[in-house]
């Protein structure tokens, strides 16, 4: 359903049975000049950023996994009755307020692809990561698409800062103060975002941020997208809608 030459077609509002190109390749433009000053600077390399400064990865020495263990001990304690979602679960629907203070429940963006990420002001390649989903936003729109980043136990003073400087933001953002949002979902490692369905069940999990991962969420967002309108358009053709 996407146009051959990966170019968009062209702008609507609504769904048509012919608008997928449109909406699927408007998508694809986020990868563009906005985001790519944010990607040039970004390593080969998957960067995963461990609570307050720690580092990981499959070289990491035992002292700093310990560590590692030790700041994220409230998260994983949390966890322990009330294990994290999995591919194909409906996650926790509640993830904060919004900066205007309204609660934010995924349930209510059934019918959207929804990206979750968790991220904290001192975690480097979040702050890479959240100007490219803001540039996605932006250029994808929010009628198919809803970008959700919740803060992680910044202390308020360093959230207001953040917030002033993200004030622009066409992203949902809402703040876990304690952070048991994120050990809903077993976060103990940034960033650390979530890709859901239309029909509100996860369909990946992705931790660090790397070169090639706005590409990859893109191609995810598409992929998802596509499957929701050939279910949409299954149902329109089945002989019961037609009845």
């Amino acid at each position: 359903m996407i146009a051959a030459d990966g170019r968009v077609a062209s702008h609507r509002e609504g769904y048509y049975e012919d608008a997928q190109p449109g909406i699927l390749d408007g998508i694809r433009a986020a990868s563009a000049a906005s985001s790519r000053a944010t990607l040039h600077e970004l390593s080969a390399t998957h960067a995963i950023v461990y609570p307050r400064g720690a580092t990981g990865g499959t070289s990491m020495r035992l002292p700093i996994l310990v560590l590692c263990l030790l700041f994220a001990g409230q998260a994983v304690a949390a966890n322990a009755s009330a294990p994290a979602p999995v591919v194909g679960d409906i996650p926790p629907a509640l993830v904060g307020k919004d900066r205007d203070g309204h609660r934010v429940d995924l349930g209510e963006y059934r019918g959207k692809v929804v990206v979750l990420t968790f991220w904290a002001s001192w975690c480097g390649y979040c702050l890479k990561e959240l100007p490219a989903l803001n540039a996605l936003q932006r250029q994808a729109g929010d009628q198919w698409l809803k970008i959700v980043t919740v803060n992680v136990q910044d202390d308020i003073a360093d959230y207001r800062a953040m917030m002033r400087q993200m004030r622009d933001y066409a992203l949902v953002m809402t703040r876990d103060a304690s952070g048991d949002i994120a050990a809903g979902y077993g976060v103990n490692a940034y960033p650390n975002l979530w890709m859901i369905d239309p029909q509100g069940r996860i369909a990946s999990h992705h931790v660090g941020y790397g070169e090639d991962s706005l590409n990859a969420i893109i191609d995810e967002v598409k992929r998802l997208l596509t499957i929701e309108m050939e279910r949409r358009q299954a149902i329109g053709a089945s002989p019961a809608a037609a009845g």
